[in-house]
């Protein structure tokens, strides 16, 4: 069920807003927060200056899965997650790995070094309104 968060970026353009329905799974736990991260384009996402970045408390986390909405201008998104369960707003590394879980927006990534912003964009328009992020733990 969505609905259960909106976030919206600074100012969208109303006339041509867009409902995106992010539903996020494999989450292994109920604590800290997800951070989240919208990227544009490949220039964006190489530089890690996001569009919108936003940080989603698991309140309405049940069976590892949680869902939340985004508002946006029509247009190519990418979205990146953290599953920050220690909260301290950053990826925390073991032995050059992630010790958090981490996802993209309808790609489930098997590499060992990050995606192309090509692997996870979407055309967010009136037939792509959601998208699915699948968490990973290393």
């Amino acid at each position: 069920m969505f609905g259960l968060l909106s976030v919206y970026p600074k100012s969208p353009s109303l006339s041509n807003s867009k409902q995106l329905d992010v539903k996020v799974t494999g989450l292994r736990s109920s604590k800290g927060s997800l951070l989240i991260g919208l990227y544009k384009d490949p220039a964006s996402f190489s530089d890690r200056t996001p569009y919108l970045s936003k940080k989603i408390a698991k309140t309405h986390l049940k069976d590892g899965v949680m869902n939340f909405n985004l508002i946006l201008p029509a247009g190519t998104y990418g979205v990146t997650l953290l599953d920050d369960e220690n909260g301290n707003g950053k990826c925390d590394y073991g032995f050059f790995l992630p010790k958090e879980g981490f996802g993209f927006s309808d790609y489930y990534h098997r590499g060992l070094s990050s995606p192309k912003f090509d692997d996870f964009d979407f055309q967010l328009s009136k037939d792509k309104q959601s998208v699915l992020v699948k968490v990973k733990y290393m």
